[in-house]
This record gives structure tokens, C-alpha cells and sequence, in this order.
């Protein structure tokens, strides 16, 4: 460090000759701790930080961190994603016909009749009749057929439909509740009953279509909120009824 004597003004570098003018030998010792003293608490002074600053850092830090997470956790979100539709890939459709017992999510289901019945048609939209599928279900202590099944009537049109459910339609049909109508009709949304009955509306012009019933599988447990079902079989079978 480049010092000026006080005594006769020489120039030295104080870390190589020591703190003793060479010029006329006084000693500046004083001088160099004040300077060096001034320098640390000028150095100290730039870097101190104010109490806002330090947590308006501190929560920049957090957010920082937080948004880290987020991202990770979605990365990780979508690549499990992404191997779930790996692993589905292209599910091909197998036909059945009407008469044959499938063997499904460890049951065994068999359609036993498909019928129109007019005893709530004063209830049902105009053009339209009731038609009642009824269906057997033979059950395993294993099986998931009540969870992991799925079941839709296609039209020739391309048309997909559920069964009647809900309780407000229902209701507004069969006069009774959702609950009601399952107990004294046996009338269900899907294959609950080991005998049951699936109520569709289907336009008076049809008298056939095609029941496409659909077979999951669970990824995980299903009581986990992130319970992911994947489609594992679809199913095809034609059915057709008499117009009274």
C-alpha cells in the first residue's frame, strides 16, 4: 500500500519498507492503522445491509426455492403421465355377442334380456322409449367389476349414451328416488346386482344397438386422492329389442 510521509511528503509502499520513512526516517505507523482502520470500515459500510433488504432477500430466496419444487414435482407429474400413456397404447375392441358370459375384472357378466317397457313412458321426452337391459353378475372375493367397469350404449348414428341415473332424473320418471328405484326395480347405473337392470332411453325408431362396455384398471390404491384409472379392455356387444 503507497503511503505519503507527514513529516517531508516521501512516497513509499508501506507492506515492502515498513511503516519508517525512508526519506526522513519517522516513524508512520499511525498514519497506515488509521488508513487500513478507514479502508475494513469502508469495505464493511458497502456490504452492510439494511433490515427491509435482508427480508426482502430472505423471501426472494423462499420463492425461489418454492418455484424450484413446483417445477420438479410437475416434471416428475407429467413423466408419470407420460409413461401411463406409454403403457395404455392402442386398445383394440373385441365383439360378443349378446348370449355370451364375459369374464371381466374378476366377475362374470351376462346380458339376460333387452325389452322396452312402457311403465313410465307418459314420463319420457316425446320420440323416445325405455329400454330395460337386464344383466347377471357372478362375482369373485377378488373381483373389481363393480369399480372398474364401465358401460355406454352406442345408436347407429355414433351416438353414446349412459344409463338413466341420478337422482332428480330419475325421480322425475319413476316417480321414486335413486335409491328407491335400485331397490324395488334393482335399477342401477352400472353392474352393482347380481341381478340388475339398466334403463336407457333409445329413439322409437331403433331396435337395435350396441352396448360398449369398457374395463379399467387401477394405478395405485384407489382410496389415494392420485388414484389413476388406466383402460385396459373395451368390449362390443350388439343387442336388439322388440318395438310393442
Amino acid at each position: 500500500m503507497l503511503i505519503w510521509c507527514s513529516k517531508c511528503g516521501t512516497s513509499f509502499d508501506v507492506e515492502k519498507r515498513g511503516s519508517i520513512c525512508p526519506g526522513c526516517g519517522y516513524d508512520t505507523s499511525g498514519g497506515v492503522e488509521k488508513k487500513q482502520k478507514e479502508k475494513k470500515e469502508k469495505r464493511r459500510a458497502t456490504w452492510k445491509f439494511t433490515k427491509g433488504q435482508i427480508i426482502g432477500c430472505s423471501i426472494l430466496f423462499g420463492l425461489m426455492l418454492i418455484v424450484g419444487i413446483e417445477g420438479i414435482i410437475k416434471k416428475n407429474t407429467i413423466v408419470n403421465q407420460n409413461e401411463i400413456v406409454r403403457n395404455v397404447g392402442v386398445v383394440s375392441q373385441q365383439t360378443i355377442s349378446s348370449d355370451e358370459k364375459l369374464s371381466i375384472n374378476g366377475g362374470k357378466l351376462r346380458i339376460i334380456e333387452t325389452k322396452l317397457v312402457d311403465t313410465w313412458q307418459e314420463n319420457l321426452p316425446e320420440g323416445y322409449a325405455m329400454l330395460w337391459v337386464k344383466y347377471s353378475l357372478e362375482e369373485s372375493y377378488e373381483s373389481t367389476i363393480k369399480y372398474d367397469t364401465n358401460v355406454y350404449m352406442q345408436f347407429e348414428t355414433g351416438e353414446y349414451v349412459e344409463a338413466l341415473q341420478g337422482d332428480s332424473v330419475i325421480k322425475q320418471i319413476t316417480g321414486v328416488s335413486e335409491y328407491e328405484a335400485e331397490c324395488k326395480y334393482a335399477m342401477t347405473s352400472g353392474f352393482t346386482k347380481d341381478i340388475g337392470h339398466l334403463a336407457f332411453l333409445v329413439p322409437n325408431s331403433l331396435t337395435k344397438a350396441d352396448l360398449v362396455i369398457y374395463s379399467m384398471t387401477g394405478d395405485g390404491d384407489r382410496k389415494d386422492a392420485d388414484y389413476v384409472q388406466i383402460l385396459d379392455s373395451v368390449y362390443r356387444m350388439q343387442i336388439e329389442w322388440e318395438v310393442q
